[in-house]
């Protein structure tokens, strides 16, 4: 598997003006719309939450976009932190640039259709011990994009996807999102998946999500219009 790999390191003074400058991130509940969000300050814009269907798993994970023009959104779909070696804190993302978003959301419209159709087939089969690749292909349309708190740097590296689905030996149907489609024992062999989803409507709920970031942007735009203008505001007071 072959990676281009780039690293931006910024500067504790520079990083601090870019968050000056982009000091908001909004939230996007379901039934709530109007709550800023207080996790991100460089507009990285958060547009809905979901979660992996997993019972004992109460995390919420961020849909976020990431503005490259008026109309030209980056997509970036949260992983959740993970701790480094170094106690370095990672915010992990997949990210879907604005050129490649049209064929990602048709192929995550197909991930959405099989995992449906072959969760019914495996239950109604009584299919155990079962696993098989859905036939899409993300070509380089994805990549990792992690913000390392510790040394204050932007990662971003194309990776390769892959939709898995799998069935246990007690008939339990999951889909794996992964940059490799086998790995090892678990236990002896480490290696974490981007997603494991538990069942169709979590993967559902994500796809929706994807389905419809334009639209879910536009709700939340006034709300960002209004913040930036408020800021301008102040700051010109300042003059």
């Amino acid at each position: 598997m072959e990676k281009h790999q780039k690293s931006v390191t910024i500067s504790v003074i520079v990083l601090a003006i870019y968050f000056v400058q982009c000091v908001f991130s909004i939230s996007l509940p379901a039934q709530d719309m109007d709550a800023l969000d207080d996790l991100s300050e460089c507009g990285i814009i958060r547009i809905g939450s979901f979660g992996t269907g997993e019972d004992s798993d109460t995390t919420t994970l961020k849909v976020r976009v990431l503005r490259r023009g008026e109309d030209s959104l980056d997509v970036l779909i949260g992983m959740g932190y993970e701790i480094g070696h170094d106690n370095s804190i990672d915010m992990r993302y997949l990210r879907v640039e604005a050129k490649d978003y049209l064929s990602f959301k048709e192929n995550i419209s197909v991930v959405n259709e099989k995992y449906s159709k072959w969760t019914e087939t495996a239950k109604s089969e009584g299919i155990k011990n079962f696993k098989k690749k859905i036939p899409v292909d993300f070509g380089d349309e994805v990549g990792y994009w992690a913000f390392v708190l510790y040394s204050q740097s932007f990662r971003y590296e194309s990776t390769e996807c892959y939709a898995i689905f799998e069935v246990d030996d007690e008939g339990n149907c999951t889909l794996r999102i992964d940059n490799v489609e086998e790995y090892k024992n678990k236990e002896t062999n480490y290696h974490r998946p981007f997603f494991v989803f538990y069942s169709p409507e979590a993967f559902n709920a994500l796809y929706n999500i994807i389905s419809n970031v334009h639209k879910r942007y536009l709700q939340v735009k006034p709300l960002i219009d209004a913040h930036e203008k408020s800021i301008a505001e102040r700051d010109s007071k300042f003059d």
